[in-house]
């Protein structure tokens, strides 16, 4: 559970992380 927005830079993320980052505002750039 996210609940502040996020900016991360990963080597990998699962789709379900970047949907919770995302939905809480964030973002993730995969490498």
């Amino acid at each position: 559970e996210i609940s502040v927005k996020v900016n991360v830079v990963v080597d990998k993320a699962s789709a379900s992380a970047i949907e919770k980052i995302e939905a809480a505002g964030g973002s993730v750039t995969v490498k």
